[in-house]
C-alpha cells in the first residue's frame, strides 16, 4: 500500500479517470487510504467526473467503528462536499422521479431494511439503519420544505435534498407515509426494538 500510495502521486490524475467507481469502492476499507489522495485531486481537477460514481458508492458504505473507519468517514464527508453541484443534485432527483415509487419502496424495504432487520436488536447497525431511514424520507415521505419566504431548503443529494417531487411520488407519501411512520416511527426509532418476528409482519404489511 505504502508503495502505491509513493509511486501513484507521479502519476497524473486525469489517468485514473476510467476506474473512478473501482477507486471509489474501496473508501470504506482499509485500502481508501491508500486511494484517498488521488481521489481528492480528481476532485479539484475533474469534480463532474467523480460525482456520479461517488454518489452510488456512498450508499453502501460501512465504516467500521474504529480510528482509521472514523478518519475515513470524516474525509469522505469531505469529498462529498468538495464534487457537490446542485445542478447535478436537481438533475439526480429528476432521474429519480422516472422509478416507480412503489417499487423503489419494495427494493428498500426488500433489500436494505431487511439486511439490518435480520440481525438482533442487540447486533443491528444503528448507524446503517439510520442512513436507510433518511434515505426512506427523502426519497418517500418527505416532501419539499418550504421555508418562511417560500423558497426551497438548500441542501445536497447527500443529505435533505430539496425536491419537485411529481405526481406519482406525492400521491405515494400521501398514502403510505403515514402508515411507515405509524409502523416504524417518526425517526425510525421503533426498528431499534422491533424483533425479527414483528419486522417480517410489519414488512408484509407494508408491501401490499
Amino acid at each position: 500500500r505504502d508503495n502505491f500510495m509513493k509511486k501513484s502521486q507521479f502519476v497524473p490524475n486525469w489517468m485514473f479517470l476510467q476506474w473512478l467507481s473501482q477507486l471509489v469502492s474501496v473508501l470504506d476499507k482499509p485500502e481508501g487510504e491508500a486511494v484517498l489522495n488521488i481521489l481528492i485531486s480528481v476532485a479539484t481537477d475533474y469534480p463532474q467526473a467523480l460525482y456520479y460514481p461517488l454518489k452510488v458508492s456512498a450508499t453502501q458504505y460501512k465504516f467500521p467503528s474504529t480510528p482509521d473507519g472514523n478518519r475515513l468517514r470524516h474525509s469522505v464527508a469531505s469529498l462529498q462536499a468538495r464534487v457537490d453541484n446542485p445542478v447535478l443534485n436537481m438533475f439526480c432527483v429528476a432521474l429519480e422521479q422516472l422509478s416507480n415509487p412503489e417499487l423503489v419502496w419494495k427494493d428498500i424495504l426488500e433489500s436494505e431494511l431487511n439486511a439490518v432487520m435480520e440481525r438482533t436488536c442487540e447486533q443491528r447497525d444503528k448507524k446503517a439503519l439510520t442512513a436507510i431511514w433518511e434515505e426512506i424520507k427523502a426519497r418517500l415521505i418527505q416532501d419539499c420544505q418550504q421555508t418562511q419566504t417560500g423558497t426551497e431548503e438548500n441542501s445536497s443529494l447527500y443529505g435533505n435534498t430539496p425536491k419537485q417531487w411529481g405526481q406519482r411520488y406525492r400521491a405515494f407519501s400521501k398514502e403510505f407515509g403515514n402508515k411507515i411512520i405509524q409502523t416504524f416511527g417518526k425517526e425510525g426509532e421503533k426498528l431499534l426494538k422491533m424483533n425479527q418476528k414483528e419486522f417480517a409482519t410489519n414488512k408484509n404489511k407494508l408491501a401490499k
